[in-house]
């Protein structure tokens, strides 16, 4: 084919300006409508990255929004957890100042009890609540004996309180009450006279 062309190309005269006709299947159809399909695959990949490019861009910009709403919530999450554990804390010392007010309250009611029922004129009067019940504990041996309120002889006097045995003690129990008079430690036994000589009477 080659020579063929090299045959036609001497045959021309120089100058002549003659047409060049270049033999049959030198360039042929399928080259060249190979050429613009490869060009239009190219210019359609191209476009394909380009767009692939841009979803890889917007995805990367949503990533970076969720990390940081997220690195914001887990901020706002450790500032609860922190804010919770100091209201816990508040919670537990108020626990306690109640509870030692409760204390504080409760002998408070105590010692008025005892001012209320506090005889200073050598005198008890000894009222019992729910004796039934306490009788049973006796003689159950729950709580064998139970203690009267502290009544004094005189305002700076001795200190005393009964104790009784319900259901009796010694020779007396299952048969008889059994009281005693007891002498208890008071803020005046320094000045008292001892031991102690004061007459009893029922």
């Amino acid at each position: 084919m080659l020579e063929a062309f090299r045959q036609g190309l001497a045959k021309q005269a120089p100058g002549s300006g003659a047409s060049l006709a270049l033999p049959e299947g030198v360039l042929g159809d399928s080259d060249g409508e190979q050429l613009p399909r490869d060009l239009e695959e190219q210019h359609d990949l191209r476009v394909r990255v380009q767009t692939f490019e841009n979803i890889v861009t917007v995805l990367n910009r949503e990533v970076a929004s969720t990390s940081n709403t997220l690195m914001a919530q887990e901020r706002k999450l450790k500032e609860q957890e922190t804010v919770t554990a100091q209201l816990r804390n508040k919670i537990q010392q108020h626990e306690k100042s109640i509870c030692l007010k409760d204390l504080v309250i409760a002998d408070l009611q105590l010692r008025l009890d005892i001012l209320e029922h506090t005889s200073y004129d050598s005198t008890l009067v000894w009222a019992i609540a729910d004796f039934t019940r306490k009788m049973q504990d006796a003689i159950d041996r729950k709580v064998p004996s139970i203690f009267s309120p502290p009544f004094f002889t005189a305002h700076c006097g001795y200190m005393l309180c009964l104790r009784l045995y319900l259901n009796g003690d010694g020779i007396g129990a299952n048969t008889h009450l059994s009281l005693f008079l007891v002498i208890m430690k008071g803020k005046y036994d320094a000045i008292l006279e001892w031991p102690f000589s004061k007459k009893v009477t029922q």
